[in-house]
């Protein structure tokens, strides 16, 4: 029987930490458009995403 890795182990931290970057196109459009449609976007109109999947953005973002 293969071993459990227990949630905050640092195997498991490791593994997601080096996939932390990884990128599926399609998810990242069918993302998007769900954005869009959830938040009612006219067609044609700009939009900026400033998602932050990794949380990378959080230090130049103002506390909720």
């Amino acid at each position: 029987m293969a071993q459990r890795i227990a949630p905050s182990s640092p195997e498991l931290t490791k593994f997601y930490s080096q996939r932390y970057n990884w990128r599926h196109a399609g998810e990242e459009r069918m993302r998007f458009r769900r954005a869009t449609k959830l938040a009612q976007v006219r067609p044609g109109a700009a939009v900026l995403d400033i998602g932050s999947r990794n949380g990378d953005c959080a230090s130049i973002c103002p506390p909720t």
